[in-house]
């Protein structure tokens, strides 16, 4: 049995075979995953990066796993098409929303100067794993663990045992299941944009954003700060009909200053028209 289940592995790690794979039952696929893979720690070279994904950031998954989306290439697929195709190695990121790290090391790979590159991550049991992403790939981005919002203030930061969804937003009644491990909070303080600006004397212009559904307030109450910058890549979640008008919102908002890219429906991209014809 135990042999049986080790050469399903072997197949599961031949990329051409893994599209195949969506068909099966993804519970009853990552069951068989952790059965083989016990405690230890998912090794795997993304995009040509080497990238660690903690057990204890995997192994509670009801929908697709994220070592299937890293297999398959499928984990933040949008967002890194915009990545690669926008940003420009002389800009100056606000990464916010981290993770694991994953598109944080692309992106510093980019970049000409790469401290240069500020990654926000709220979720404390993410941030050594973020650590050891950026060691393996010899990163420079500065790591601030904190949630982001348009001014400090006290909030409940909720996060479960899966490396997606961690947000200043109650999302366990949406998600109400234990396979993706009870909902935890800790208490805390935000930061915003301009005080990491004002901490680190460095001038961001370009924006990286997914941070569960703070994004919409972020751009509407700062968005004169947020006009001055280059280049916006927004990752919106639509949890409510207020998600949608505000969408719209921001829609008006930047459309005299940006023009503005669907990459998907929740992806979106904001080029300032003043650098349109030089960088594009």
């Amino acid at each position: 049995m135990i042999e049986k289940l080790k050469q399903l592995l072997k197949i599961i790690y031949v990329d051409k075979l893994v599209l195949s794979l969506k068909e099966l039952n993804f519970f009853i696929l990552h069951s068989v995953f952790l059965l083989i893979k016990g405690e230890s720690d998912f090794k795997i070279k993304f995009q040509g990066f080497p990238i660690v994904v903690f057990h204890s950031n995997y192994f509670k998954y009801i929908n697709k796993p994220i070592w299937i989306r890293l297999l398959d290439n499928s984990y933040e697929k949008q967002e890194i098409k915009a990545i690669k195709k926008y940003l420009k190695s002389g800009m100056k990121v606000l990464e916010l929303g981290g993770s694991l790290g994953i598109t944080s090391v692309l992106i510093n790979s980019i970049l000409e100067d790469k401290k240069n590159h500020f990654v926000c991550e709220a979720n404390p049991n993410l941030i050594d794993n973020l650590k050891i992403n950026k060691k393996l790939n010899n990163s420079k981005f500065e790591i601030i663990n904190k949630p982001v919002s348009n001014q400090e203030r006290e909030v409940f930061f909720n996060y479960n045992h899966i490396s997606l969804g961690g947000s200043i937003y109650d999302k366990s009644e949406k998600y109400r299941d234990d396979k993706h491990g009870i909902y935890n909070n800790i208490k805390t303080k935000t930061v915003s944009p301009l005080q990491i600006e004002k901490q680190f004397k460095l001038g961001f212009d370009c924006l990286i954003c997914d941070i569960e559904g703070e994004e919409y307030n972020l751009l509407l109450k700062l968005s004169e700060y947020f006009k001055k910058f280059k280049l916006m890549i927004v990752e919106f979640h639509f949890d409510d009909i207020l998600s949608l008008k505000n969408l719209e919102k921001i829609k008006q908002v930047y459309s005299k200053k940006f023009t503005i890219e669907m990459i998907n429906s929740n992806n979106i991209v904001f080029i300032n028209k003043n650098i349109l014809k030089s960088y594009y």
